[in-house]
């Protein structure tokens, strides 16, 4: 009897310790923030880099893009974990610096295969010319084709016309139709309620996954002081352009279009959040009915 009731205990730790990793896993990918900083610089070319550290240092994702190329790398537990074959940058300078050689030398190629397709056609048509009987003359013959030609290309005009008006009243139709189904899917109060909804929850997300610490010092110019001046505007309706740290610049001289600067911004992410506004949105009535008639009209 003792044996059974350890062979019990035994099992019984076991099915705790998988329950509470698998408790402990679950937590943490929802409660353990995903960490961003993404870094930019505008001058003299696009360069941006973007890290991502989730459970520092259990893993770790650097993502670059400079000189119009795109390098990715993974770390986990500080081990750096191959993403894919990545070719070396000394063989993609000699391919590059090939490629225009090779793309000469194939349109050489094919500029003699025309010519040689050109030449044969020429032969051909000489052949078929000197062996052809002697034919009516050139104008007498084409107004003969013409006449004949004429009531078959106008019946044929006409129902191509008719074929296009036909496809232009269903297009126009269908058009009405969806407008007519949009508006009434805006009038709806229910959709109405599901929209204020989705913008609540929207701006909860974007409260928590916006960036915590912004700095940019960027200047800009649109070669015009007036389409200068909008896009100042337009861009002084965001609150995240108006942080301390955030210095913009408007070039109202500026020759020509441009934007010079750097910018590097932080913050993280937290899986739960998502999850809380899915619930929230769940709990909703007005969101019940409106996956129900989704699903009735399927």
């Amino acid at each position: 009897m003792s044996v059974v009731l350890l062979i019990l205990k035994i099992i019984g730790i076991v099915l705790l310790a998988v329950l509470g990793l698998v408790l402990l896993i679950v937590l943490s990918v929802l409660l353990a923030p995903v960490r961003y900083r993404i870094r930019g610089s505008l001058d003299p070319g696009i360069s941006v880099s973007v890290r991502l550290r989730w459970l520092f240092p259990l893993v770790s994702v650097l993502l670059r893009y400079e000189e119009q190329e795109l390098t990715q790398k993974l770390r986990v537990l500080g081990i750096p974990v191959s993403m894919g074959r990545k070719e070396p940058k000394e063989e993609r300078r000699k391919r590059a610096s090939r490629k225009p050689e090779e793309e000469r030398q194939e349109r050489a190629a094919q500029e003699t295969e025309k010519e040689r397709q050109q030449e044969a056609s020429q032969r051909s048509e000489e052949e078929r010319q000197e062996a052809a009987p002697q034919a009516e003359p050139p104008g007498q013959e084409e107004s003969a084709k013409k006449a004949r030609s004429r009531p078959g290309r106008a019946g044929g005009v006409l129902q191509k016309g008719k074929a296009l008006l036909c496809m232009i009243k269903e297009k126009v139709a269908k058009l009405k139709e969806i407008v007519h189904r949009i508006f009434q899917e805006i009038r709806d109060e229910t959709n109405q309620n599901v929209l204020r909804l989705l913008l609540r929850e929207g701006k909860s997300l974007l409260g928590h996954y916006l960036p915590r610490k912004l700095a940019a010092d960027v200047r800009f110019g649109m070669a015009d002081p007036a389409a200068t001046g909008q896009l100042l505007g337009v861009l002084s309706l965001f609150p995240i352009f108006l942080r301390p740290g955030v210095l913009i610049v408007p070039d109202f001289m500026a020759e020509k279009i441009y934007v010079t600067g750097s910018f590097e911004m932080s913050g993280h992410v937290r899986a739960v959040h998502v999850l809380a506004a899915a619930f929230h949105l769940w709990r909703e009535q007005d969101v019940k009915k409106l996956i129900q008639r989704v699903r009735n009209r399927r």
